[in-house]
């Protein structure tokens, strides 16, 4: 007859077996995440010599899962450098940074792409509060930005989704600066004239008193149509 030390030892050593296979299907995800690590602490730049650049996020540790692809998060954090503040002439500029997903990507998965600006380089990767990300709206993603500060652009694919991105850098001209400086200018001239010019206060008080009434008109009116519309949804639900 057979001891039972003989008759358990095929049910451990197929237990056994069972656990050896499952963390080597579970050691895959994990190496796949050490080298998108290794990538992200490489952080991408895009600046004025460098505006565009192609990249495709890659999926992180902690949200890898061997069982559920849905589960997978990629990210990737490119950063926007800025110019030196020394360059004067460009006070008027500003950085247009687009992404647009690759054409590859289908339209209904535009929705799982959101991304993040923040100035924090120290933040871990694709850790911006939940309130901050933001999603591609018609097949692309746009933001101004001041050309002297230095940001960073986290992307993001949720549920299960891959592909690669574009994001380009363009220096636009905000003609409406220099407008508004010239103009300073001129009222910092003219300050010693127009103080003394009686007819400027009568104009100008008269001009201030027409912005506040029409003000609280617009919030009267403003606070009216909450009240109603408040009142009407309780007499719809009573």
């Amino acid at each position: 007859m057979t001891s039972e030390a003989e008759r358990t030892r095929p049910r451990e050593f197929a237990r056994f077996c069972k656990l050896m296979s499952l963390n080597s299907y579970a050691r895959v995800p994990r190496e796949a995440n050490v080298r998108s690590v290794v990538k992200a602490g490489n952080k991408s730049n895009i600046d004025t010599s460098n505006p565009v650049l192609h990249f495709h996020p890659l999926p992180l540790v902690e949200h890898l899962s061997a069982y559920s692809t849905k589960d997978v998060i990629s990210c990737e954090r490119v950063r926007v450098a800025g110019m030196s503040r020394l360059k004067v002439d460009r006070f008027a500029n500003s950085f247009r940074v687009t992404l647009v997903p690759s054409a590859v990507i289908p339209s209904r998965l535009h929705g799982k792409i959101a991304v993040c600006v923040h100035r924090n380089a120290s933040l871990g990767l694709c850790k911006c509060a939940k309130d901050e990300w933001k999603a591609i709206q018609k097949g692309q993603w746009s933001s101004i930005m001041s050309p002297y500060e230095d940001r960073y652009i986290d992307v993001r694919f949720t549920d299960g989704a891959s592909g690669s991105v574009t994001i380009s850098l363009h220096e636009e001209c905000q003609q409406w600066r220099i407008l508004f400086l010239g103009f300073g200018f001129v009222l910092l001239l003219l300050a010693p004239i127009v103080s003394h010019w009686v007819p400027f206060y009568y104009s100008s008080s008269i001009a201030l008193g027409i912005v506040l009434v029409v003000l609280i008109l617009l919030f009267q009116l403003e606070n009216g149509h909450c009240a109603m519309w408040n009142s009407t949804c309780r007499s719809g639900i009573s």
